[in-house]
Parts: C-alpha cells; sequence; structure tokens
C-alpha cells in the first residue's frame, strides 16, 4: 500500500509513496506533506522501482562503449592513411620503373647504387693444408685479371695455383749456422740446455742484441724496456729463479731468434756459441708449452715477440693461433680498455698502451694477408693513443715530453696505429659479408682519411716522409726503412680501398677512378721494393709479401688488357709521373724481383744485402714459376700490341719521384731477358703443385667449394 502525498493528491499525479520525499517533491525541491493518511488498502499498479547501484552501472557500461569505439574509429583512421601512403608510394614506384626503362642502356648503370662482390676460396698452405683466402689476398682480383686475359685473347688457359698462394709461402730458411762444438740438434736435453746456453754468454752481447731489436723492431713494436728486460736478466743469470722465468725465458730465445733472423751477416754474431733456426723453432716450441696458464705483461711481451719471429720465418699457421692467443691474454689484462679505470703508475700505463697497439696491429695485419676476419672489434675498444714521450723504466711517474720541433721513438710507432686502425675500418665497411652496399660512398671517406693521413705524417715528422723521401741515400738506415715501410703499408691500403670496385661494371664511372688509383698504387708498391732490395725483411712482414709485387704487376696489365696500352698510359693526365710511363717496363722490375738470381739456394743464402737472400728452396721453385709466368704474360702482351708509348726524356722526372732512374732510362723496346719457364716446372710434382682454378661465375654458382683434377693448364694458347 502505497500513501499519497498532499502535493501528488492535488494534482492528482501519481505518487510513488517515499519517505521521507516521493520522487516528484525530490525532483521539483519542494517540501513532501502528508496529512491525511491513506485508509484503504491499493495495488502498485507495475510499476519498477530504480536503484542507484543500477543506474551507476549502466553509465559506466555507456561509457565504456564509447570509449571502445573511439579506439576503433582512430585504428579505422590510420589504416586509411596506411592505405593512402602505401598508393602513393606504388605510384612512386612505377613513375620511376618507366623513367628507368626509358634511359639508354649505356646510362642504366650509374642510376643503381653498385655492389661489391667479394669471393674467397681455399688455397693450400702448409704442408699442403687447405687454407681460407678472403678477398683482401688479392684472389678475388687474380680470377677477375684471369677472366679479362682470357677475354682479351681468347684463350681459354688459366693461370697456375701458385699465383693464389704466394701470400701462405713460406719464403726463409735458417741462417745462423751451428758451430761444431754444439751439441746435436737432435739430443738436446731441455730444459737443462736452456739455462746453459744462456749462461755461456755475457751481458755485453745481450745488450748489442737488445740494441738491434731497439733500432729495427722496438720502432715499430715498442714491447720491450730495457730496465725491466737487464734486471731479470742479471737475475737469471744470478741464478735467482721466479714463477715468470718461463715467461721471461721465451722472451730471452724469441728475442735472439729475431736477431738470428733479422742480421744474418757474420758481422753481427756476437754470441759465443750460435744455434739454427730448427733449434731456435724447438726451443721455442718447448718454453711455449710450458707456459703459465695465466698469463701477465711479461707472457704478452714474450707471445709478441715469438708472433714476430714467426711472421719472419713465414710460420703462417702457428703464427695466426699465437696471434689469436695474444688477442685474448690482452684483453684478459683489460689492455683493451681506458687507463682511468685503472691505478696504475705513468710508466706501466704507457707500457699497457703500447702492448695493446702492437697486439691490434698484428691482428689487422693477418686479418688482411690473410683474408679473415678481425678478431679485435672497434665496440670493444676505449683505450686511448700512447703519449708521444720516450721512457726507459716500467715504475716511472712522470714522462719527459719532447719539446716543440722534437721527434720521440713512438712517434712513427704512433702513426703505424693510425694507419693500422684507417686498414681495420677499410675492412669493417668494404670488406665484409653482408655490408656491400654504399661502397663508393665508403671508397671516398676512406680515401680522404688516407690523404689526411699522410699529410698528418708529412707535417709531424720529416724523416719518415712517404713519397718525397723514397730512395735517397741521405736519410739514416732506419729512418729509410721505417719511411719504406709506412710507404709501402699506406699504397697497399689505397689499393685494398679501391681495389673492390673493380666488380663494378666497367661502364661505372668509380671503375674507372678507381683503376686509376689502383695503378699509381701498384706503380709504388713495385718501385718500394726496388729501393728496399737490400732490405730482406721486406717481403717477409705482415701483411708485405711477394705477392704484392705478382699482383701489382698483374695490376698494371690488367689496366692494358681493360683499356688497351695507349689508352692505359693517357686515361689520366693529372696522375704522377709513374703511371703515365710504359706499363711494361715496371712489369720487367717485377718480373725481376721475383725471379731469384742465382740458380742454388746456397748462393742466395749466402748474398746479403739481397731481397731474396735466404730463401727455402720451395720459395725458390715458387718465385720462379711466377716470374716466368708473369713473364709469359708479359710476352703475351707485347705481342697483342707492338705500339710503344714514347717516354718523356730523363730530365723530366719529378723531383719526389719513387721510381729509379734506371727505370725511366730503359729503352722502350727493351723487354725484361727472357725465362725458360717450361724448364722450371717438374713433371713430376706437376700433379701437387697446381690445378687449373675455376672462374668467377663458376665459383659464384657453386654450392660448396669443389676441387677439381690436379692438373697443369698450359700457360700458351
Amino acid at each position: 500500500m502505497v500513501q499519497v502525498c498532499d502535493r501528488c493528491r492535488l494534482k492528482r499525479v501519481k505518487c510513488d509513496g517515499r519517505q521521507p520525499k516521493c520522487g516528484r517533491c525530490d525532483r521539483a525541491g519542494v517540501e513532501c506533506t502528508t496529512s491525511a493518511q491513506l485508509r484503504r488498502k491499493t495495488t502498485p499498479r507495475g510499476y519498477v522501482e530504480p536503484t542507484r547501484e543500477t543506474t551507476q552501472q549502466l553509465r559506466d557500461e555507456l561509457q565504456k562503449a564509447r570509449d571502445q569505439v573511439r579506439g576503433v574509429s582512430a585504428q579505422a583512421e590510420e589504416l586509411r592513411a596506411t592505405v593512402a601512403r602505401q598508393n602513393e608510394e606504388l605510384e612512386r614506384l612505377k613513375h620511376l620503373h618507366s623513367n628507368i626503362n626509358s634511359v639508354p642502356s649505356s646510362h642504366k648503370c650509374s642510376s643503381q647504387d653498385p655492389v661489391v662482390g667479394h669471393l674467397g676460396r681455399l688455397v693450400l698452405g702448409d704442408s699442403n693444408a687447405e687454407f681460407f683466402a678472403g678477398s683482401t689476398t688479392g684472389v678475388h682480383f687474380i680470377l677477375s685479371a684471369q677472366q679479362q686475359y682470357q677475354r682479351r685473347f681468347q684463350s681459354s688457359g688459366h693461370f697456375p695455383e701458385g699465383v693464389f698462394r704466394l701470400h701462405v709461402l713460406r719464403v726463409c730458411q735458417g741462417r745462423a749456422r751451428i758451430r761444431l762444438s754444439e751439441p746435436d740438434p737432435q739430443v738436446l736435453n731441455f730444459p737443462d740446455f736452456e739455462y746453459d746456453f744462456l749462461f755461456q754468454q755475457d751481458i755485453t752481447s745481450f745488450k748489442s742484441i737488445f740494441d738491434r731489436f731497439k733500432h729495427c723492431w722496438g720502432t715499430l713494436y715498442p714491447v720491450l724496456l730495457p730496465k725491466q728486460f737487464f734486471a731479470a736478466l742479471d737475475q737469471l743469470f744470478q741464478g735467482i729463479r721466479a714463477s715468470s722465468d718461463v715467461s721471461f725465458l721465451l722472451q730471452t730465445y724469441a728475442l735472439l731468434a729475431l736477431d738470428a733472423s733479422s742480421h744474418h751477416s757474420p758481422d753481427s754474431d756476437v754470441l759465443h756459441h750460435t744455434l739454427t733456426q730448427s733449434q731456435y723453432d724447438r726451443i721455442l716450441s718447448d718454453l711455449f708449452g710450458r707456459m703459465p696458464s695465466r698469463g701477465d705483461l711479461t707472457t704478452l711481451q714474450a707471445l709478441l715477440l715469438y708472433l714476430l719471429y714467426l711472421q719472419i720465418t713465414s710460420q703462417h699457421s702457428l703464427g695466426l693461433r699465437i696471434c689469436g692467443m695474444a688477442v685474448r691474454l690482452a684483453q684478459s689484462l683489460g689492455l683493451h680498455r681506458h687507463s682511468r679505470r685503472f691505478r696504475h703508475v705513468q710508466g706501466e700505463t704507457e707500457l699497457r698502451k703500447r702492448l695493446w697497439w702492437c697486439v691490434y696491429i698484428l691482428d689487422v695485419q693477418s686479418s688482411v694477408l690473410f683474408g679473415l676476419p678481425r678478431t679485435v672489434q672497434h665496440a670493444d675498444v676505449d683505450v686511448d693513443l700512447p703519449i708521444n714521450a720516450d721512457f726507459d723504466d716500467l715504475h716511472c711517474e712522470q714522462l719527459s715530453y719532447p719539446l716543440p720541433g722534437e721527434t720521440t721513438r713512438v712517434e712513427p710507432f704512433i702513426h703505424y696505429i693510425q694507419l693500422s686502425q684507417l686498414l681495420s675500418r677499410c675492412l669493417q665497411q668494404m670488406y665484409t659479408t653482408t655490408d656491400r652496399r654504399g661502397a663508393i660512398g665508403k671508397i671516398q671517406r676512406l680515401q680522404r682519411e688516407l690523404d689526411v693521413w699522410g699529410q698528418n705524417v708529412l707535417a709531424s715528422q720529416s724523416d719518415i716522409a712517404l713519397m718525397e723521401d723514397i730512395g735517397k741515400n741521405d736519410l739514416g738506415e732506419m729512418s729509410g726503412y721505417i719511411s719504406l715501410w709506412l710507404s709501402l703499408l699506406a699504397q697497399f691500403t689505397s689499393v685494398l680501398i679501391h681495389r673492390p670496385a673493380l666488380t663494378f661494371d666497367p661502364e661505372e664511372p668509380q671503375f674507372s677512378e678507381s683503376l686509376d688509383v689502383c695503378v699509381e698504387s701498384a706503380t709504388q708498391i713495385i718501385a718500394c721494393f726496388h729501393n728496399g732490395s737490400g732490405h730482406h725483411l721486406l717481403p717477409q712482414m705482415w701483411p708485405s709479401g711477394y705477392h704484392l709485387v705478382f699482383q701489382s704487376a698483374l695490376m698494371l696489365l690488367y689496366n692494358c688488357w681493360v683499356r688497351g696500352p695507349q689508352d692505359a698510359s693517357t686515361s689520366q693526365s693529372s696522375m704522377n709521373l709513374a703511371t703515365s710511363l710504359n706499363p711494361m717496363k715496371l712489369v720487367g722490375t717485377a718480373i725481376e724481383l721475383l725471379n731469384p738470381q742465382p740458380t742454388t739456394a746456397d748462393n742466395i743464402a749466402s748474398t746479403p744485402g739481397n731481397l731474396n737472400s735466404g730463401l727455402s728452396p720451395e720459395a725458390i721453385t715458387e718465385l720462379s714459376q711466377t716470374s716466368s709466368f708473369l713473364q709469359h704474360l708479359y710476352d703475351q702482351s707485347l705481342r697483342a700490341d707492338l705500339r710503344t708509348i714514347e717516354l718523356p726524356p730523363p730530365s723530366a722526372q719529378l723531383p719526389g719521384m719513387p721510381i729509379l732512374h734506371s727505370i725511366l732510362a730503359s729503352s722502350p723496346a727493351q723487354t725484361p731477358r727472357s725465362f725458360d719457364y717450361s724448364s722450371m716446372l717438374d713433371p713430376m710434382n706437376i700433379a701437387t703443385a697446381t690445378w687449373a682454378p675455376f672462374s668467377i661465375g663458376e665459383v659464384n654458382q657453386m654450392e660448396p667449394f669443389e676441387f677439381t683434377d690436379s692438373f697443369l693448364v698450359p700457360w700458351g694458347d
């Protein structure tokens, strides 16, 4: 029963009977009074009483529905915008495709970004084991030259296998002779002999050896400090044994072996007893096997000296393993991090920097020489360059800085580091497997960096100036060698920067520009080897080698094959005078450099100051075949086109010309003496020495690398 209020009764409207106010009075905001009580019973006429909770719930659901509608509307707008953009992109691509089809075929290559072509293959290394050779070894370029040779001369012949593996050729043999009173190397008693041999020496001989190391290797690899080295040597002579004896013994014997292999003149033998290379190999191998598992700076110094010895004795496989160990040891010692992270005295901090950058240089050089990926990545290194100051004590707390205009022994090392950093960037940007686009911009940036590096060297240290001082006699022996080595490495870096562009279409402008730079650099490399014929270490240091001589001569021939003799000599009027000369004369110089003059290994080993001194019999055979094959390519090119380029008079030679006057003044019609290359091949060894490599197209179409039957394809048509 519902009680009706007075207001609803007067208005004769339905009252809901709520207390203390009915709904109508509540909405009207008036007082709800009931004066007369309802006495009869009534029944509500189907009215449903709403509640506040139900109303609020409905309001919430309504708001959620509105939010969902807004979200769906926003997504629909985004989808419509995406469809519109895709339609615009499709229209642009259709328009671009129609424009490309309308461009003549001669201009299509320049409208697309060229991709660098890479090719790695397996060659025979030490003990005829398969060894991977990447593009930095030059195998891809040699295959390109072979393809151009076949196209130019309509020949189906292949290049001999030996030219593909010159970079892993073991070129040296033992030079130091053992006295008759020395024990048989087969019965050496390790480790007693290691101590006994050192105890028979005096400190004077070690000082002479250390001085020679300091002047020859110490400028490029300053890994030793004299005060610490001789302090440890005095303790060894006094019979004081320490836990680091094995590391120091390896360091000492590596220094002796390095000196014996670097200075093979009889006048330099100051030890009371000398050892052969085989004995040094056995001693170093024994000491290396007994090295402590936890290394320190002394261990790293020993590994670096051992690695330098393996480098100049062409023990490539072992050298690669030692290089990897040195990198990991240096990283475990924290040498790759900035010095502010540690608390060391000034001398130890600088030595740690020098050791790290020596490891870095050797890692980059091994990667370049063998065509392998780098072990050290730039993103993991934050150590700064060494300070340009000389010091001899590990525990010194202050360094003596040079005065303005003065130079130090570490300054060439700093330039060496900067050039190695540029080489590493070149490997990262130009020779990676997956990142091969945008090569034109990369080549230009790297070339600018190389030009800036050369200008800095010329401005900071005139006695190791690159181009202007090569071949002059007023330089000292050490300065001349440093100048020669930095110049050779700079020219090789230029080749590595530009040689990938030779994989572009010949109609691409960058192809012609990079070919000009490669030809000029190849000319300078041949000049460096010719002027450095008195430095027998030049073809043995990483990443140098006889393969650079052959590939430089092949680059000159490749230029003639692509452009023709006349166009090859006059393609760039602004190039260096050396590149405007008849390239055949420089090829003849390379043939003479590769050909061992004496006919026996004993004569070569006994010739002091000769670039080819100390060659092993295997190296003599390989280099003779390479020289004769290059002679064959030389003759083929001369017979293909008898027109020669008239040379300018000798007075037109530039002051800074790195080519000797004897090369410039030779007659255009004169050719190198003819080599009987057929007599240099041993028919019994043909099956194991060479095989016919595949062409670039055939190798690129293969799934795995396959070997053909071993045979030697004749060089003639």
